[in-house]
């Protein structure tokens, strides 16, 4: 090979090497009750396996190279089954992120949502909802017997009224209940600590009238 053809096979593998990189942080919850636990890949490398229902992992920094795609998988923990993939989704750099599995066992869904909020005043917290919980159509939630997020839809029925914003409440110990609207017996108190300047998301998942892995379940993750 000539000098020359070196030269610029030696220029071609820096300017590859040294291409700009893009990266966000990925959050993952997973509130499909009843469907096992899952593994989750970005980029073909497992990031978190064995997630169970109404767990959740990460944040995880994910780095892509300047117009490569962003790809990601969940898959079954038990069998290796394909249960939701991202693919190349419309992620800003620098951003952060939250990927929730949700449904049924046998009509799983994946949602993304961009995580942005400001850090909370001295005494408060962030807290938003999101209401994964298939049979309860409707629900309200309260703080301490206070009605704060009210007739939430379930995310698969209606996604523009399945989930409520990041909103502030007093830090502390509190009793969080969510009620049916339709079902007024169907009701779940849990109690929760909030931290001074965290931010959490509250969600649902599980059936109500259900027991076992598919039952109700209430939850928090800190962001």
């Amino acid at each position: 090979m000539k000098p020359k053809s070196l030269l610029f096979t030696a220029l071609a593998a820096l300017i590859t090497s040294c291409a700009s990189k893009e990266s966000v942080q990925v959050k993952f919850i997973h509130a499909a009750a009843g469907s096992g636990s899952a593994d989750i890949y970005f980029q073909d490398a497992i990031l978190a396996p064995g997630i169970s229902a109404a767990g959740s992992a990460g944040y995880f920094n994910i780095e892509r190279k300047e117009k490569e795609p962003y790809y990601g998988e969940i898959r079954s923990h038990d069998n290796g089954a394909v249960l939701g993939t991202v693919n190349n989704p419309a992620w800003n750099s620098g951003k952060r992120y939250t990927v929730v599995l949700f449904g049924n066992n046998n009509q799983l869904s994946k949602e993304l949502f961009g995580d942005s909020y400001s850090v909370p005043p001295s005494g408060k917290a962030n807290l938003r909802f999101m209401h994964f919980a298939p049979d309860m159509p409707e629900a309200d939630v309260y703080l301490d017997q206070e009605l704060l997020f009210d007739d939430v839809s379930y995310y698969g029925d209606n996604i523009f009224n399945g989930t409520r914003p990041f909103t502030l409440v007093n830090a502390g110990t509190h009793n969080i209940e969510i009620r049916s609207t339709t079902r007024p017996e169907r009701r779940f108190t849990r109690s929760f600590v909030l931290e001074p300047g965290n931010t959490y998301t509250l969600f649902s998942c599980g059936n109500a009238g259900s027991e076992g892995s598919a039952a109700f379940t209430l939850d928090m993750v800190l962001h």
